[in-house]
């Protein structure tokens, strides 16, 4: 009988774990003056089928001169729904959101801050870093607070077997002061056989402001300011499966003395190897033909034959920067045009200089793209010179392939600012 009794009591006080929960925290970074609330959002998820009873939240270690706090929230109003550090229950199936909140009263130093998502009949959400911690910081004075959301679906950036980039946006807010930031990508703590470029985004144009980098040039973001990224994953051949605890790409914000303000970061997983993209660099002499229309001066209306010299460098997989000049006398004048970019365009018989920006991504973007059979694609802006004057500056695009030694591509561009005229035309030059 007593061992019976002595059976039942352990089989009650036993709490079952065959439940399991999953969290999640946004943002993954905050960046306050000592004596200001840092708060973020945290969401556990009852992946059981009944419910998860007296979940709670709480640092794995205590922060250091910060006091903390949680309390429900409406998921919709944001609202608080509850006391604060009170366990709540989560239905099955169902997702409670929560309001976190750090007070610290201290100078406090980036601290990757992890926590105990945990209700009292199912086992702990596993941490991962970077989808569910806090990198917290506490300055004496004001500083930038850059809070971050990327565009991938569900947090996960796939690359595609054969598919040589992949990237993703960035929409990031200033809750801070101004102050100098840059940013950059990384792979945590986990190196990745993956190259990382990242570029300020004009989310109107669709294209980067800069041409794509290690690091974004250093420029005040003012308070409240919203600014855009984009962060390119180029495909190096090697595929990395699904692993959410160590296959993650960061992007990162740091102020003018190198410390991190803002991250966000996604998932990855590239499928597969890709094919060999061929080297399409080097420097190409040959000539084209342009045609302009609808020219505010109709003087430049007409076909111009032009000599050229195109070089490509620089490339990076299937990314590539082009260059190029494209001269011709008409009339006996002499005519200059410098072509920013990707691009030749509205050159009117003048001597042309165009340099072009390409970027192979899957965005609109004054970059080119490199394919696999040697296909050049991009985007472009120019100004455009007459005998060294400047007189327009335009956009437009272009399309072509390098096939062995020949390099030829046609292009249609507009001007947008001076003289106007629409331009059409191609070009064919050997390496």
């Amino acid at each position: 009988m007593l061992v019976a009794v002595s059976l039942l009591i352990g089989l009650v006080s036993t709490p079952s774990y065959a439940q399991t929960i999953g969290a999640n925290v946004f943002p993954n970074g905050r960046a306050v003056q000592v004596g200001s609330l840092a708060t973020a959002f945290a969401t556990i998820t009852n992946l059981g089928g009944s419910i998860a009873l007296s979940c709670s939240i709480t640092p794995v270690s205590a922060v250091f001169g910060a006091g903390f706090l949680y309390a429900p929230v409406n998921a919709v109003t944001g609202a608080l729904s509850g006391p604060a550090n009170t366990p709540v229950n989560i239905l099955a199936g169902a997702s409670q959101k929560f309001n976190i909140t750090f007070v610290p009263n201290a100078p406090l130093a980036p601290v990757e801050v992890s926590f105990i998502f945990d209700c009292a009949n199912t086992t702990s959400a596993p941490i991962i870093i970077g989808f569910n911690t806090l990198l917290l910081s506490a300055s004496l004075t004001p500083v930038p607070d850059m809070v971050a959301l990327t565009s991938a679906p569900g947090g996960v950036l796939s690359i595609a077997a054969n598919t040589p980039t992949g990237a993703f946006l960035i929409a990031s807010l200033n809750l801070g002061a101004a102050g100098l930031i840059t940013m950059s990508a990384d792979t945590g703590a986990t190196p990745l056989p993956v190259g990382l470029l990242v570029c300020e985004f004009n989310a109107f144009l669709g294209t980067c402001v800069q041409p794509p980098s290690p690091t974004t040039p250093a420029r005040t973001i003012t308070s409240g300011e919203i600014t855009f990224y984009a962060v390119f994953v180029i495909n190096q051949g090697t595929a990395i499966p699904l692993n959410p605890f160590t296959n993650r790409v960061f992007a990162r914000f740091r102020d003018f003395g190198n410390v991190v303000r803002g991250l966000t970061n996604v998932e990855l997983v590239v499928e597969g190897t890709i094919p060999t993209t061929p080297d399409v660099t080097g420097t190409y002499l040959g000539s084209g033909t342009l045609t302009n229309s609808n020219c505010s001066d109709p003087n430049f209306n007409g076909t111009f034959v032009f000599s050229t010299n195109v070089s490509i460098t620089n490339q990076i997989g299937a990314l590539a920067n082009l260059t190029g000049q494209f001269s011709s006398v008409v009339g006996g004048d002499h005519f200059t045009t410098n072509i920013t970019s990707p691009s030749v365009t509205d050159l009117v018989g003048r001597v042309m200089t165009a340099t072009f920006v390409i970027l192979t991504t899957n965005i609109t973007s004054p970059s080119v793209t490199v394919a696999n059979d040697g296909s050049v694609t991009g985007s472009f802006t120019f100004t455009f010179f007459i005998n060294n004057i400047f007189d327009s500056s335009g956009n437009g695009t272009l399309s072509g392939q390098v096939i062995g030694n020949v390099l030829s591509f046609t292009f249609s561009a507009q001007d947008n600012v001076g003289g106007t005229c629409s331009t059409t035309g191609s070009l064919s030059a050997n390496r």
